[in-house]
């Protein structure tokens, strides 16, 4: 009797005991699952900035290109002014030459 009593108390003792690893087990288990969503919502808000990012610099990239465009038209367009000027001022001063050879 005395040895079955003792054999018993043997499992409860080995079943409290696993009962507490199998806690400890499930309260290890429930911070690493924590912890991943915790990791996957930073994961997804650094994705978001990244798209933010991408958007932005795309943006600029664009207003640049577009600024860079303007400023060739405008060089252009200064340019063939002044190239017309120029073949004004020459072709006046051609007239005045020939009109002061004339007298």
């Amino acid at each position: 009797e005395e040895e079955r009593l003792k054999k018993e108390r043997e499992i409860e003792e080995k079943m409290e005991d696993f009962a507490q690893k199998e806690h400890e087990m499930n309260e290890r288990l429930a911070a690493i699952d924590t912890a991943s969503v915790a990791r996957k919502k930073k994961e997804r808000k650094l994705e978001a900035k990244v798209i933010v990012y991408a958007r932005k610099e795309k943006e600029i990239k664009d207003r640049l290109a577009a600024i860079e465009a303007d400023s060739v038209a405008r060089r252009k367009k200064e340019r063939a002014a002044s190239l017309a000027r120029r073949k004004k001022e020459r072709a006046e001063s051609l007239k005045q030459q020939n009109s002061i050879e004339s007298k």
